[in-house]
């Protein structure tokens, strides 16, 4: 069996690592092919770069395998490496470290199981239908039993068309971009996200001495990882999900595990909603949890997909809570937030709602908000569907030739089970499959790793049902 598999960041590792685990029931001599002209292993989110750039789980919640959340633990104390390895976060660098060294593990096993695990350093342009397999267009074509697609992140959305412009840069690398920003400098750092506050550490760090500034339409910060314990919920569950419900009940049922949690409901989504100041709300998250994310952060796989099926039918609703649903989802490490509130509270960094348009004029950038700035970072991002990057082409033709249809929120729709892509008609492609941030959207956070291992998993099993 031929597999061909489009990108090669963490999820080809996390999909190695799985198809090895199935080696007994795979074809003997296995023919993979890789298509990845970036980084191998580490991807752009786990290159070197700054120290102050951490991963967003602790340490014993990275993993490539979702059966074992603790295997870069693991491998950080066999390495030697000193400190509390479980609790505490590691450089996203160290992360690339582990990654890089478990892709060689991989390709060493494979070989041994009398695999072939080819990299081509290609853009592929183009996927499509031939009769008995599909046929893959990079630098030329080639003919795969099998297609996996785990393409990366978005582009930069630059939504205020600054790109050219003196002083304007997009993060990463930091350690490459933010030595550049002259040490006074005013900063704008477009956007409340992740990657915003990745920027402002990494201006601290190099002991940046002018006023930062983190702006967004909403002006949501990620929420702070809870410490509470996931929990067993009792109204939020996948039997009452399964039954029927809108997106508005899902409010209600939430409300009700507020409750039975004995925490007042209405407190809790209003800072859920963030009123509050960003100060606010961060200390509010560092003094008394996120009840709310706890429960979020404890729902079973099989209820997530139920409630992903039900907010296509509500777009109002989900649209107007997107930013707090990612804020959710994609927490910050408390010793971040206490970073980031030392810094609003010594007057080096404030938070901005309501930004609706950057200009540069004579020299200077400045907001319909009365904001200037000497620089603009910008830390926003496109959905994969929508981006202006490598993976353009490829997803243009796979949508444009029907064999890729889309949710309302830019999520490539594939069989929850099995992770191969559904086609107009609903039926799933028996040989295009595809997982990671890709199939995620811009709603939930799919493509943290345990949803990109449980993806792999399912891949996996699935490649291994086929009889090529």
């Amino acid at each position: 069996m031929r597999v061909a598999v489009i990108g090669g960041g963490a999820g080809l590792v996390s999909l190695l690592d799985s198809l090895l685990a199935r080696a007994g029931e795979l074809p003997a001599g296995l023919e993979l092919d890789v298509f990845e002209p970036g980084d191998l292993a580490r991807g752009g989110a786990f290159g070197p770069d700054l120290d102050s750039a951490l991963i967003n789980l602790p340490n014993s919640a990275m993993s490539i395998r979702d059966h074992q959340r603790g295997h870069f633990a693991d491998w950080l104390r066999l390495r030697g490496d000193s400190g509390d390895h479980d609790l505490s976060f590691a450089p996203r660098r160290v992360f690339g470290d582990y990654l890089a060294d478990q892709l060689a593990r991989c390709r060493a096993e494979a070989e041994a199981w009398g695999w072939r695990v080819t990299v081509r350093r290609e853009v592929v342009v183009a996927v499509s239908d031939v009769p008995g397999g599909m046929l893959v267009r990079g630098d030329e074509a080639r003919r795969y039993d099998q297609v996996v697609l785990c393409v990366g992140p978005g582009s930069a959305a630059d939504p205020y068309a600054l790109a050219g412009e003196p002083g304007f840069h997009r993060p990463y690398p930091l350690a490459s971009v933010l030595p550049r920003v002259a040490s006074r400098a005013r900063v704008l750092i477009v956007g409340t996200g992740l990657t915003a506050v990745d920027t402002v550490l990494g201006l601290l760090e190099l002991g940046h001495e002018g006023p930062i500034t983190m702006a967004s339409r909403r002006g949501v910060l990620p929420g702070v990882l809870s410490a509470a314990p996931h929990r067993r919920l009792r109204f939020l569950t996948p039997e009452r999900v399964a039954a029927g419900v809108t997106a508005e009940d899902i409010w209600e049922l939430l409300h009700a595990e507020l409750a039975a949690a004995g925490v007042d409901g209405g407190t809790e989504t209003a800072w859920l909603r963030q009123g509050a100041s960003a100060a606010g709300y961060l200390r509010h998250q560092l003094a008394h949890g996120n009840a709310v994310q706890s429960i979020f952060m404890s729902v079973p796989t099989p209820l997530a997909r139920e409630i992903r099926r039900t907010m296509p039918g509500t777009p109002r609703l989900v649209a107007r809570y997107r930013p707090q649903l990612k804020s959710l989802q994609c927490p910050m490490p408390s010793a971040t937030a206490r970073k980031l509130l030392a810094a609003m509270d010594a007057g080096r960094l404030s938070v901005h709602s309501g930004l609706d348009a950057v200009r540069h004029e004579s020299g200077v950038f400045r907001t319909g908000a009365g904001l200037s700035a000497d620089v603009v970072v910008d830390a926003t991002r496109t959905s994969p569907r929508r981006t202006t990057g490598l993976s353009r082409e490829l997803l243009a033709g796979l949508t444009a030739s029907g064999n890729a249809t889309w949710d309302a929120y830019d999520a490539l729709r594939v069989d929850p089970v099995t992770c191969r892509i559904l086609l107009p008609s609903g039926a799933a492609h028996p040989r295009l499959s595809a997982m990671g941030e890709l199939t995620a959207g811009d709603i939930y956070y799919a493509a943290s790793l345990p949803a990109v291992n449980r993806a792999a998993d399912a891949v996996a099993a699935s490649l291994a049902e086929v009889k090529a």
